[in-house]
């Protein structure tokens, strides 16, 4: 792993955490094809001015963004080895970048890219809500007729108070409407009384950045990883199916198309 200096290390945290790895990884290639193993702020300044003049090379026509939940995030619900490796071979399939090039009247721009963002825990650090196609990890719990011994701790870890003990009951009952399926009560449950119903994603749609920012809409069910690559895979549809127009997915996103996702 390569070593960065103190002042290289602070220039870094300047860097918005949820691109800072992606920053990381492409100044320490900079750093080393100059030869260097440890990176100086120099680097990351001659690593900015190389991304800019290769702009173009850099565009694939989809961006998959992932949360670092896969593996240094205690709260992660997770998902399979191969979930993210899927996405990115059918977005590649889909050949985003053909049709960008083909109806775009002007160069290419990274926001114009089909964005996916992956967070694997309810706290969305990778920031679906603002993404085309926003998944974010999700596990329903539900109250088993195992012996519940009152210990209180489901009801004290969960933050949304979402689970609670109704009076003269000796299980603990599960609001959904306030529940965002986190699985910390699940987690922490010793007797099995609280257990997993279901695992997978809820998925967000058209959201974006810019001049008019909105927050994707949630499809309000969690789909499995198979459902989801299909979700996925049919907004890319729509949005290489644009005659002589290059609009980003979330641009041309509305109640037509939410419905036609849900289905």
């Amino acid at each position: 792993m390569m070593e960065w200096s103190g002042e290289a290390e602070k220039e870094l945290s300047k860097v918005p955490f949820f691109v800072r790895k992606k920053v990381r990884k492409k100044v320490e290639e900079y750093a080393s094809g100059k030869g260097s193993d440890l990176v100086e702020p120099f680097h990351l300044s001659g690593a900015k001015q190389n991304f800019m003049n290769n702009m173009d090379k850099e565009i694939k026509g989809y961006s998959l963004e992932v949360c670092f939940g896969e593996k240094e995030c205690k709260n992660s619900i997770g998902c399979s080895s191969d979930f993210i490796n899927n996405i990115e071979a059918l977005l590649k399939e889909k050949d985003i970048l053909s049709f960008l090039k083909k109806n775009s009247g002007e160069k290419i721009k990274f926001h114009q890219e089909f964005k996916v963002s992956i967070s694997l825990c309810p706290n969305s650090c990778s920031r679906p809500q603002i993404s085309d196609i926003g998944l974010i990890a999700a596990q329903k719990p539900f109250i088993t007729d195992a012996e519940c011994v009152q210990c209180m701790d489901c009801v004290k870890i969960c933050k949304e108070k979402a689970v609670n003990f109704k009076k003269e009951s000796f299980f603990p009952f599960i609001d959904y409407e306030k529940c965002l399926f986190c699985s910390d009560c699940i987690k922490t449950c010793t007797t099995g009384t609280i257990k997993e119903a279901k695992t997978g994603f809820r998925i967000l749609a058209g959201g974006k950045l810019g001049r008019h920012p909105r927050l994707g809409r949630d499809f309000g069910e969690i789909y499995s990883e198979e459902q989801v690559l299909e979700k996925i895979s049919a907004a890319a549809d729509i949005m290489i199916s644009q005659k002589n127009s290059a609009k980003r997915f979330s641009n041309i996103f509305n109640d037509n198309i939410f419905e036609e996702l849900k289905k």
